[in-house]
Formats: C-alpha cells, sequence, structure tokens
C-alpha cells in the first residue's frame, strides 16, 4: 500500500509543466517506425515487426507527470520506457498523457511523438491529455488552440497514422468560482462546456479537411465527465443553443467518447452510477468508458487505494471489479461501451508492488525500482520508498491463460481433466458417469456478472467433482430471468461456455421466489396462481438454447414445491392435485416448443419423496403423485436425510417404477444446510459422511436404468461444510 502521504495528481493534472524549450539537447528524436516515416500503420497503432490485434474493449490510465519527457536525470528515455513497460505489464491499452506543456513547440511535439513511437511498439495508443477548468469560460481559447497543436503533431506522423486522440478534462464544478454559483448559474456553466465541446468539433472538421492528405480521419475528441451528470438538479437540465436537455445527453452526443469518473470501489456502485450513461450512449450511437480511482487520502468508497490491485473476496480489487464491469456493459451494450481507465500511474504504482531481488513479475517481465516514482516523491518532497513495478510483455507460454503459437487452448489452470489439457491442446471431457449435482442459488446468481466469483465456483465445481450446476436464474438486480433479457443471454451463454471448458454441465433452474422479487412467480402453487410465468420461461429457455452457436445447458429445472402454497395444511390432496397439474402444463408448453425448434433439452423437477403417499385422481385414472410425476418430467428426489440406509429406502419406491419407463432419468438431492433438524441434513457429519453415504446410494442403485446421480443442496452451505 502507498505511503500515508498522499500521492496526488491534482498540482501536476493542470500545472507544473517543464518549459518545452528548456533542455532541447534531451529532445528524443523521431525513431524509424512504421507510422512515423511510412504508412503501413494499421489500426490505432503501429509495431515494427508485427501487426498489433485489434483492441475490444481499452483499458487506458492517466499520466499527468508530463514533466518525464523533460527529465535530465533519469532521462526521458529511461522514464518512457518505464511508462510504457509498466503500462504493458498491466494489460494498457491506451496511455492518456499530459500533453499541453509540449504541444504548443515543435521541440515539445518532437517529444510527443517520440513517446507515440514507443508505446506503439507494445500496441499501445495514446491519448493527448489536456486540461484547464477554465477554458469552458467565454472568451477562452486554450482548448481550441492545443486542438490546432494535436492535428499539426498528428499529421507529422504520416497519412495513416493514427495513435492518438485528443483528451480533455475540464469540468466546470473545479473551477474555483463553482461554490459560489447558484444552480441556475451552474446549469449555464455545463451550457457552457457543451458550447466549447461543440466549437472543438467543428473545429476538428476543419482541421481535418486542411490535414486531409496527412490524416486518414479526424482525430477523435474524448471527455471526461462526473457520474452525476446524469442525477443534479443543475446538470440535468442544460440550455444550449435553445435546446434543453440532460447533461449527459449533451455530452454523449457531442463527444466522440465520454469518459465517465465512476470513482467508486465496487462492482455493484460502479455499476449503478454508469448504467443510465451507457443505457443513453447505447441507443444514442455514443461511447463510453467508465475508470477508478486509485488517490490515496479520499473517501475510502471512492478509490482503490485500500483495496489494490486484486484485494480480497469480500473486497475486491481494481482488477476483479474491472473485469465484472467489463462483462456486464460489454454484454449489455456492446455498442456503445468501449472499456475501462485507471486514475493515474503514479498512485497506481504504489498499489502494484514487486521485489527486485526475488524479481517475483511473470515470465518476460522484469523488477525494476521505479525511476518515475522516485523522481516523483522527489518533485513533491515526499520520503523515498524505494517503490519497484514490473515492467514489460509476458513471455507466451503455455498455462498463463492465453492462446500463442501452436495452442490451440489455454485455460490457465492445471487441470488436465478439463477441455484444455495441460499441453494447451482441445481434448474431450472424461467418459460420462454419474452426474454429481449442486444447487446454485440467487444468492450467487449475479455470478454471471462476476467472472472472479464464476471462476471461483467453477473452481469449487472441479475440486468437489461436480458435474452439473444446477444455476438458478434469477437476476435480482435486473429484475429478471436471465433469459428474458439480452444482456443476461449473453452473460449467461459465456458462463455456459466456461462451465463447459471445465467439463461442467449447467441445468436452468427456476422456481417461485419467497421473497417479493417476483410476485408473479410466487403464485405458482396458490389456489389462484398463474402458472405463464413458468410457462414463459421453459419458452424462454429453449428459445434461447436453440440460438446458442457454442455449448448448451442440458436441461430446465424446475423447483415448484407444494408445502409452499397457502392452503397446504388444510387441503393437502388437492395442493398436490394441482402441483401434477402445473408440472403438465409447464411440460406440454416446453414440449411443443422443443419440437418447434428441435432443442434437445431435458426437463427436470425437484420432488419430494412423501408424494408416493398422495394418490390422484386425473380424467378418471388415479395413481400415486409421484407416478403422474415420472411418467411425463425426469426428477430429483430431495431425500433429506443423513444416512445411506434411509437415503437408499425413501427412494425405492421412485426408482422401482422409473426403472419400468424410457429413458427417465432420476437424481436423488441430499441437504448439507446447518439449522435445520439433525436428521435432515449433513451439516453434523460432514463432507466424508456424505460422500461416503453417496457412495453407498449410488452402488444400491448403479444397475437401474433409470439411476443418473446425487446432488447437494446447495452451493454455499457445501462450500462451508467440514471435512
Amino acid at each position: 500500500m502507498p505511503d500515508p502521504e498522499r500521492i496526488d495528481g491534482t498540482e501536476d493534472d493542470l500545472g507544473e509543466i517543464e518549459d518545452p524549450e528548456a533542455d532541447s539537447s534531451e529532445a528524443q528524436p523521431t525513431p524509424s517506425t512504421p507510422g512515423l516515416s511510412s504508412n503501413n500503420c494499421v489500426g490505432d497503432s503501429c509495431v515494427q515487426a508485427t501487426t498489433c490485434a485489434s483492441v475490444g474493449q481499452e483499458r487506458g490510465m492517466f499520466m499527468w507527470e508530463e514533466w518525464i519527457l523533460d527529465s535530465v536525470s533519469p532521462t526521458p528515455t529511461a522514464l518512457t520506457d518505464e511508462l510504457v513497460g509498466f503500462a504493458a505489464s498491466h494489460g494498457v491499452t491506451r496511455i492518456y498523457f499530459q500533453a499541453q506543456g509540449h504541444l504548443p513547440t515543435s521541440a515539445g511535439r518532437t517529444k510527443l511523438a517520440a513517446l507515440i513511437a514507443a508505446a506503439d511498439q507494445h500496441c499501445i495508443g495514446v491519448d493527448l491529455l489536456l486540461g484547464d477548468h477554465s477554458w469552458h469560460l467565454p472568451g477562452q481559447t486554450g482548448a481550441q488552440n492545443l486542438l490546432t497543436n494535436a492535428y499539426q503533431l498528428v499529421a507529422g506522423l504520416g497519412a495513416t497514422a493514427r495513435p492518438v486522440r485528443v483528451h480533455y478534462d475540464v469540468e466546470p464544478h473545479a473551477n474555483s468560482t463553482w461554490n459560489s454559483k447558484t444552480n441556475a448559474q451552474k446549469t449555464v456553466a455545463l451550457g457552457q462546456l457543451i458550447s466549447m465541446y461543440q466549437s472543438l468539433q467543428t473545429l476538428g472538421g476543419q482541421l481535418a479537411a486542411q490535414y486531409a492528405g496527412q490524416l486518414s480521419a479526424p482525430l477523435e475528441i474524448v471527455g471526461v465527465a462526473p457520474y452525476w451528470f446524469d442525477e443534479k438538479v443543475y446538470s440535468t437540465a442544460v440550455p444550449v443553443g435553445g435546446v434543453t436537455r440532460p447533461m449527459i445527453e449533451w455530452m454523449s452526443d457531442t463527444l466522440d467518447v465520454v469518459n465517465l469518473m465512476d470513482y467508486r470501489d465496487t462492482y455493484t456502485s460502479m455499476r449503478s452510477k454508469a448504467i443510465n450513461e451507457v443505457t443513453y450512449a447505447q441507443t444514442s450511437g455514443g461511447k463510453i468508458i467508465a475508470g477508478v480511482e486509485t488517490i490515496c487520502g479520499l473517501s475510502a468508497s471512492t478509490t482503490f487505494c485500500e483495496e489494490g490491485e486484486q484485494g480480497t473476496p469480500s473486497k475486491p480489487g481494481i482488477f476483479p471489479v474491472l473485469k465484472k464491469v467489463n462483462d456486464y456493459f460489454g454484454a449489455a451494450a456492446p455498442d456503445a461501451w468501449s472499456g475501462v481507465f485507471v486514475h493515474h500511474t503514479v498512485s497506481w504504482m504504489p498499489l502494484s508492488p514487486c521485489n527486485v531481488a526475488q524479481n517475483n513479475c511473470a515470465a518476460g517481465q522484469t523488477c525494476q525500482t521505479s525511476q518515475i516514482m522516485s523522481a516523483y516523491a522527489t518533485r513533491k518532497g515526499l520520503s523515498q520508498q524505494g517503490w519497484a513495478v514490473c515492467v514489460g510483455e509476458a513471455t507466451p507460454s503455455c498455462g498463463d491463460g492465453v492462446v500463442n503459437g501452436s495452442e490451440t487452448c489455454d485455460d490457465g489452470n492445471s487441470d488436465d481433466t478439463d477441455r484444455c489439457s495441460n499441453a494447451c491442446t482441445v481434448q474431450a471431457c472424461p467418459s460420462a458417469g454419474d452426474v454429481k449435482g449442486l444447487w446454485v442459488w440467487n444468492d450467487y446468481v449475479n455470478l454471471v456478472n462476476d467472472s472472479a466469483a464464476a471462476g471461483e465456483l467453477l473452481d469449487f465445481a472441479r475440486e468437489k467433482d461436480v458435474t452439473r450446476l444446477i444455476f438458478d436464474l434469477w437476476d435480482e438486480e435486473a429484475g429478471a430471468l436471465l433469459t428474458a433479457t439480452t444482456p443476461g443471454r449473453g452473460l449467461l451463454a459465456d458462463f455456459i461456455a466456461d462451465a463447459d471448458a471445465r467439463c461442467v454441465e449447467v441445468d436452468l433452474l427456476v422456481g417461485p421466489k419467497t421473497d417479493t422479487a417476483f410476485p408473479a412467480m410466487e403464485g405458482w402453487m396458490d389456489p389462484s396462481g398463474n402458472v405463464n410465468t413458468a410457462i414463459a420461461f421453459a419458452e424462454d429457455a429453449v428459445e434461447f438454447t436453440d440460438a446458442l452457436t457454442g455449448p448448451k445447458p442440458v436441461g430446465i429445472h424446475l423447483d415448484i414445491e407444494p408445502a409452499h402454497a397457502p392452503d397446504m395444511g388444510s387441503n393437502t390432496a388437492g395442493v398436490v392435485a394441482r402441483l401434477i397439474d402445473r408440472l403438465y402444463q409447464i411440460t406440454d408448453a416446453f414440449e411443443a416448443a422443443q419440437a418447434s425448434a428441435g432443442t434437445t433439452l431435458r426437463i427436470n423437477t425437484d420432488a419430494n419423496v412423501w408424494l408416493q403417499h398422495h394418490n390422484i385422481t386425473r380424467s378418471g385414472v388415479t395413481k400415486a403423485a409421484h407416478v403422474w410425476l415420472l411418467d411425463r418430467l425426469d426428477a430429483t428426489f430431495m431425500d433429506y436425510v443423513d444416512n445411506s440406509t434411509s437415503l437408499i429406502d425413501y427412494v425405492s419406491t421412485e426408482m422401482s417404477y422409473a426403472a419400468g419407463l424410457s429413458d427417465r432419468q432420476v437424481i436423488v438431492g441430499v441437504e448439507t444446510m446447518c439449522g435445520l433438524d439433525d436428521g435432515d441434513t449433513f451439516c453434523e457429519e460432514g463432507e466424508a459422511a456424505m460422500a461416503s453415504a453417496l457412495a453407498t446410494v449410488a452402488s444400491s442403485y448403479s444397475a437401474n436404468p433409470a439411476w443418473q446421480g446425487t446432488a447437494i443442496h446447495y452451493y454455499d452451505a457445501y462450500a462451508v461444510l467440514p471435512n
């Protein structure tokens, strides 16, 4: 963690810039690099020996320390190499480099060109970062003048070289006069900001025409926006040119890209603060990049200073949180979402320490004492802490999680029994044996939005030899089933594919809720309940599966328990009959949808072992409830006892009947939750006793053609079950 003394870029944000004409002997010559001296640049970056891959979602990094280009000792080359090396080692694809002190002069532009070329060698783009919190005011021309300088710089890089954007950080609320303004005056100031950006776009069009022979396209203009541009009274009705609109709409429609200062330290908060901006951009053709803060000395909820890069399971850090945000918005708004950023370099570096003596970086990287941090501390009068950082790109190797060279896969783990072998070749999953299922309930449904937690679940499944996740689809945040929304479907498809890569199947689980989140589902077992939501789920699941081009779920799984019906105590026979009726209604709709789509999902329902004691008459025919059920559906019998003798005995009737049916599958489920009657759960006995009991049950029924395996209820409880 950083020194308690604040490592802050506030001063460097807007000032303390070296004289760009000073020390001209240290100006770095423009190297002979494709894109700088020739026209074979590809995409956003140019390289000498290879072509850069296109960047889908960028990872940006602010760099306010413009003085590194003018340093005498260490040299600009040494500091630039460290900056680019740190960026490369941390997956940064674009550096937002403060440039306003260097753009106005030829010597300064030469230094910037050298930086751009150095970054380009690692396929890292550069934004020319410019900022002054008074540029929006009438009569100010600083932003416009620097845009002209930016075109002069880029025009000299070659006709097809376009490695830069122009990135403005102009925040009226950071101007010294802001707090003295009324809300009406603040609204006017925000309108002036939009007018400034509109003038910049107009000027950019003129400059692009002027330099048409030297540029492949106009330079994109990026603007910084706080997350509250969709919230504050004075930012939700901003008049510009006689038209009044919310500030974030003005920003999204005026700029090529909006950099959203989404400065919160949890996934939930970041997603909440960015949702309106991203949703609008998706519908209007805008682009959004959202970022996080790392400066110490701020409110704990606004910065990752405390959490660091990785954090802990209970308090995730920068990387897992940004991965979740990227995953969610990348699926929810693929046209608008452009990536994430970290603010800023000198407050990030102390959160990413390494040990020089141990060189504990990835293969191909080097741990070195940070000259940038040392020089920064000297300039700021801070004590030297011996900061060290990893620099450089990791050497590609099997097991690094990136497919390279002759590898056909690389899952980054040492599990040699999944679909990717330890030699990084694709292989088949082991031959199917008994199913070992695991219920994953609504507390974990947002796993599809959380790659770190999803990976933890899949690692747990592999460790425990779980072969099937019975995965609840209710998304509490979205207020819908994952199969009911386009973003949810995309995230679920990715999760199923990730599970399949680990040789784990997925059943799509849904059932009435015990809370008020989904009232329509609660009524499935009510006397007047509406089963249409269950039918819609079954049809959605078929449609979702039919559209998948990759791995598919194995089936749908219903959890409709008659004990939840309000009249269970007074009308048990009627409730059981109602259960069978509704299961048949759902199955009819499911089978009709499958026949139309041509999918091969199975339908399974959780079932109580006591159903065998209730006879049901339907259309003049009387059968035991478990017979009616097994005639149409696979079943997972909730055989919640804690010894093998009872487990075998309680399902013997069901197993005997199922054995005579064609293609019927039965699973026996057990409980691990604590706080229940001792005889109902393996909480007290622990995992070894449960494993032994389930092995005995499997041995007893292995010759039964209906036997499919066992299932454990449920992830949260099993994860803490004593060994």
